[in-house]
């Protein structure tokens, strides 16, 4: 294994700990292979030991500590052959954020590995996530300003479910950092853009007239959660979708659509459709007062159901969901 002087002054100063913690961790991991951990130190810890000793020295042997012990819970897990973020969370995220780490390894490091691996299990856009973050994050003047800004990511990358919270956390940020994750035009519109992003989940920086804006869910053959064309009623401002015995609530917006699956309650709760003047379908076209679109359906129209913001409907020969922004309805 090949390393940078600064890494391997800690390694072999502290040889006998960090030995003794790969034997702890080869007993409660007995498949945990000492090459394959030396090489995630060299290819994945290594670079952020450089970055680190380039601008705080004296936490080098910490960050060397904590990384070691990061690294061997993940490699006993077997998290690196099925988390590729976590390895750009190393090499191309935590670099860029060395003084964070330098002030606190472990909070960092931990903090950070931890919400790349539950972002690439909820198949959230990591490599987006990442980007984010890396960009944004030196801009942050402490820790938990970072971590306010990796929630705002996560849900601009796909994770529609983390909506209040993403919201919650831009509030306590600077609004220009709010708007740069976002992709709003500057921080003094920020006011009426967070009042137009709580009112309108499809808000993407303008006013939109009704629109499809989304398909959600496939057929499980296709990597999908649906066994049979699903059906779709209303849950307070979000949806439940039945297909076979399985019922899921379904939470979408203009970052993405995420699915989790219904308890008893939420569904006892969910109704179907909500009438409301103006709105009808005929065939493929659905017509919302003056405007009139074209459905992305096939078959018949199976299920309809409307919130304040929303409209969903299912038909008989597809296994997705089309949610169509209400907009401004004329």
């Amino acid at each position: 294994m090949t390393v940078s002087d600064a890494f391997a002054t800690v390694l072999r100063s502290a040889r006998e700990e960090l030995n003794t913690a790969f034997s702890h961790a080869r007993r409660q991991y007995p498949a945990l292979d000492a090459a394959t951990f030396s090489a995630l130190l060299a290819g994945w810890l290594d670079p952020l030991v450089q970055a680190v000793h380039a601008r705080a020295p004296q936490a080098t042997s910490d960050v060397v500590r904590v990384g070691f012990e990061a690294l061997l819970e993940l490699a006993g897990q077997g998290v690196p052959a099925r988390s590729a973020g976590c390895e750009r969370c190393f090499t191309a995220l935590l670099p860029g954020l060395a003084e964070h780490v330098a002030r606190d390894p472990a909070r960092v490091i931990g903090g950070l590995t931890n919400a790349v691996y539950n972002l690439d299990a909820a198949g959230a856009n990591t490599a987006l996530w990442i980007e984010r973050v890396a960009a944004l994050g030196p801009r942050c003047v402490e820790a938990e300003h970072l971590f306010q800004l990796g929630v705002l990511c996560a849900w601009r990358s796909g994770l529609a479910h983390y909506r209040s919270a993403a919201l919650m956390a831009a509030d306590r940020l600077p609004a220009a950092l709010s708007c740069a994750v976002l992709d709003l035009p500057n921080e003094q519109a920020w006011p009426e853009a967070r009042a137009a992003l709580a009112r309108d989940p499809w808000y993407i920086g303008t006013s939109t007239a009704p629109r499809v804006a989304a398909l959600a869910g496939a057929f499980r053959g296709f990597g999908g959660l649906f066994s049979e064309p699903p059906r779709v009623r209303a849950w307070a401002e979000h949806f439940i979708v039945h297909s076979g015995d399985a019922a899921w609530l379904l939470t979408a917006d203009a970052y993405g659509a995420t699915f989790h699956h219904a308890n008893e309650g939420e569904q006892k709760q969910a109704d179907g459709a909500r009438p409301r003047a103006g709105i009808s379908v005929t065939g493929r076209t659905l017509t919302l007062g003056s405007v009139q679109l074209e459905l992305p359906i096939a078959g018949e129209l199976t299920s309809l159901a409307l919130t304040s913001t929303t409209l969903a409907l299912t038909s008989s020969h597809s296994h997705a969901v089309v949610l169509v922004s209400l907009g401004a309805l004329p």
